[in-house]
C-alpha cells in the first residue's frame, strides 16, 4: 500500500523538471519583469509572462506525458532496491501528481509576476487558496480504499495547482490590464500533440523490449531506450509543428556544447 514514503519519493520525481527548468527560466525572467514593472512598462511584463509560460511548457508538457509512458520503468530504475509493488506504488502516486505539473509551473511564474510589482500579498492569498483546496482534497482522500489514499493526495495536489493557476491568471490579467493567451494555447496544444506521439513511440519500444530483455535489466534498458525514442520523436514532431520555443530553450545549450567540443 503506497504510504508516506511512496508519496515523498514520488514528490522528489515530480519536482525534478520544475526545479531544473521552470525555476531556472522564471528566475532569469524575474529580473527583466522587475525592471519593466518598476518602469511601468506593462507591455514588456506581459511579453515576459507570455514567453515564460511557453518556454516552461517545452519541458513540463512532455514531462507530464512521459511520466505516464515511462513512469513504471523510471521508478523501478531509480528505486531498484525496492520491491516491484513498492516501485509501482511510487509510480502511481507520481503520475497523479504529474497531472498538475504544468499548472504548478504556471502558478510559480504568476506569483513571481506579482513579486516583480513588489506585491507579496496576492501570492500569499493564492497560496492560501492552494493550501485549502489541497487540504480538503487530502481529507476527501481518506474516504478512498487504503491503497488509493496516497494517490488521492497526489491528485488533490494536482487539483489545487489547477485552481491556483486559474485564479492566478485572472488576477494577473487584471494587474496587467490584459493577458493574451492565444499564442500560449496554440503552443500548449502543439506540445501536447508532440508529447502524445512521443509517448506512444516510447510505449511501443518498451513492449518490444519486453520480448527481448527480462529480469532486473528490463527497467533500466527500457527507460533509456524509451527515453531516447521519446525525446527524439518529441523534438522532431514539435519542430514539424513549428514550435519555435524548442530552439529558444535548447539552442543556447547546443551552442555551448559545440563551443566546448575540441575543433579538428
Amino acid at each position: 500500500v503506497p504510504g508516506k514514503i511512496s508519496y515523498t519519493n514520488a514528490f522528489l520525481i515530480f519536482m525534478l523538471p520544475h526545479s531544473l527548468v521552470t525555476v531556472s527560466l522564471v528566475t532569469a525572467l524575474f529580473t527583466r519583469m522587475s525592471r519593466a514593472a518598476g518602469a511601468g512598462n506593462l507591455g514588456e511584463v506581459r511579453a515576459d509572462v507570455d514567453r515564460g509560460m511557453r518556454l516552461t511548457a517545452v519541458a513540463t508538457v512532455p514531462a507530464t506525458v512521459g511520466a505516464f509512458a515511462l513512469g513504471f520503468a523510471a521508478t523501478a530504475t531509480l528505486f531498484a532496491g525496492n520491491s516491484a509493488a513498492s516501485t509501482r506504488g511510487i509510480a502511481t502516486v507520481m503520475m497523479a501528481m504529474m497531472v498538475g505539473l504544468v499548472p504548478f509551473g504556471v502558478l510559480f511564474l504568476l506569483q513571481r509576476t506579482f513579486y516583480a510589482f513588489e506585491d507579496a500579498k496576492t501570492p500569499f492569498r493564492l497560496q492560501v487558496v492552494v493550501t485549502v483546496i489541497a487540504t480538503l482534497a487530502n481529507l476527501a482522500s481518506l474516504l478512498l480504499p487504503l491503497r488509493w489514499i496516497a494517490v488521492g493526495v497526489g491528485a488533490g495536489q494536482a487539483l489545487s495547482n489547477f485552481a491556483g493557476m486559474a485564479i492566478g491568471l485572472v488576477l494577473v490579467r487584471r494587474r496587467l490590464d490584459r493577458l493574451p493567451m492565444s499564442e500560449v494555447t496554440r503552443t500548449y496544444v502543439r506540445l501536447g500533440a508532440a508529447s502524445v506521439v512521443a509517448g506512444a513511440g516510447a510505449i511501443l519500444v518498451q513492449l518490444a523490449l519486453g520480448h527481448v530483455v527480462e529480469g532486473k535489466l528490463y527497467s533500466p534498458v527500457s527507460l533509456v531506450a524509451g527515453g531516447l525514442v521519446f525525446a527524439g520523436i518529441y523534438v522532431l514532431v514539435a519542430r514539424r509543428l513549428h514550435v519555435h520555443e524548442i530552439d529558444d530553450l535548447f539552442g543556447p545549450v547546443v551552442e555551448r556544447l559545440r563551443r566546448a567540443l575540441p575543433k579538428r
